[in-house]
């Protein structure tokens, strides 16, 4: 039951409201260490683990990096004599060690007890994860009818005004944000809920459209990212997929499509730009460091790991000690650095130095090379693949490793690859009976 419910609250992280519910600790916080206690007592009982050498491989991937950065943080402690350091030493590391002993643990502990689980009771633990994701979705198409005809809408604050644009003249005066914080944490949410209704929805069609409206109206710039990089993806992988070999009268009908969505753009070009302004006109500064807040904290973290010691450039700073920037690094204009760069990898590479950046970018690569092998004729790998992609594009604007979320995508694709496993081998079987 508390796996259950940590699937369908897991997508709640991002959202203030819900997270302050319980007091002093995050309400997914207190699931994720329910469910935590259950996994301790299930290993307890049962002493092994059951996973693949995958999946091992991956964890340890994750881990040793981390443990590694011990090495750093103990010579920028010791040897740099930094009272903010400390500072960070003595709160920030205690409670993102502790974030990562729950997030490795329900890993581990989901992956062993679905050892011998049906494909029926895998796609079941899924639902309640795009249960959660579904609530999200809905709450955001009623926020749309709340900004378009004034529909009352849930007394919750997020920021969902439109900022960092110059002139008006937006279809909407506001963004969706659902129950999210902003945007850009409501957009990772829809293009999951868009992914996995191809595999557990009976309209799975639909269901994407409902996720594309409301990803259009959060007019994040990352999620918009995120759709570019994984569609041409999805793509080639359902070619690959369906076996097709493209031939020149393919080539020639994709041609006449981009020429007829060019010529419907054109005409329709100022509606188009009045609908995508609050994105559009964020585009001149977006890749500027010295006007972008976002692009500063994502370029700048991979020169501050190696203003020290050559073993803090390969090894880092220690896990949340990006946290630590806050008192010592400052934007363009003056203001100190976030707590997060919001960007997973200029994060990590700080934290936990090059050599984590490396093992950290060679599990997102692993998991795209063994979707990709394995295509042909499977669907499981086909949305393994999508999700591993996606995985890999919403960690460039969103920094949310330590959250259910990306826990629980690992898991997925990891079961996606389990399964497909599965179908191949009963497919191998089938043609050695007829044969």
């Amino acid at each position: 039951m508390s796996i259950y419910i940590l699937f369908i609250v897991a997508p709640f992280a991002v959202s203030g409201w819900f997270q302050n519910l319980m007091p002093v600790i995050p309400t997914t916080v207190v699931f994720m260490v329910v469910t935590f206690l259950y996994f301790a007592l299930y290993f307890l009982k049962v002493k092994k683990l059951t996973i693949t050498v995958f999946e091992k491989n991956t964890i340890l991937l994750f881990v040793i990096p981390i443990l590694l950065s011990f090495l750093g943080v103990f010579v920028a402690l010791f040897f740099e004599n930094n009272s903010d350091y400390s500072q960070y030493v003595s709160g920030d590391f205690t409670g993102r060690m502790f974030l990562i002993i729950l997030n490795v643990t329900i890993l581990l502990g989901l992956l062993s007890i679905s050892t011998n689980w049906s494909e029926r009771e895998i796609i079941n633990l899924i639902k309640k994860y795009y249960y959660g994701l579904l609530i999200f979705i809905i709450i955001g198409v009623w926020q749309f009818f709340h900004f378009n005809i004034g529909v009352p809408f849930l007394n919750i604050e997020t920021r969902n005004y439109i900022h960092s644009v110059q002139g008006g003249g937006s279809f909407l005066e506001n963004r969706l944000t659902s129950l999210a914080n902003e945007p850009s944490f409501l957009a990772p949410l829809a293009i999951d809920f868009m992914i996995i209704a191809f595999i557990v929805s009976k309209r799975p069609v639909k269901m994407m459209l409902l996720g594309l409206f409301v990803l259009i109206f959060s007019y994040s710039g990352g999620g918009y990212l995120n759709l570019i990089i994984i569609a041409p993806i999805f793509l080639l992988g359902f070619l690959k997929y369906k076996g097709y070999k493209l031939k020149r009268k393919h080539y020639a009908i994709l041609a006449m499509m981009f020429l007829v969505i060019t010529i419907i753009s054109i005409y329709y070009s100022g509606q188009l730009v009045r609908l995508f302004h609050p994105v559009l006109g964020r585009l001149d500064t977006i890749f500027d460091i010295e006007e972008s807040a976002r692009m500063f904290m994502f370029v700048m973290p991979f020169i501050w790991v190696m203003s020290n010691s050559f073993l803090n450039a390969l090894v880092g700073y220690g896990p949340s000690s990006y946290n630590y920037l806050q008192l010592t690094e400052y934007l363009p204009s003056g203001m100190p650095v976030h707590a997060t760069s919001n960007n997973f990898f200029a994060d990590t590479v700080y934290e936990l130095g090059y050599f984590g950046f490396v093992c950290y970018v060679l599990i997102f690569c692993r998991f795209m090379i063994k979707s990709f092998k394995n295509l042909y004729n499977n669907k499981y790998y086909l949305i393994s693949l999508v999700l591993s992609v996606h995985l890999v594009a919403s960690s460039i604007y969103r920094a949310d490793f330590m959250q259910p979320r990306f826990w629980i995508i690992l898991f997925i694709i990891m079961m996606l690859f389990r399964a497909g496993e599965r179908s191949r081998t009963l497919t191998s079987k089938s043609i050695s009976k007829i044969r």
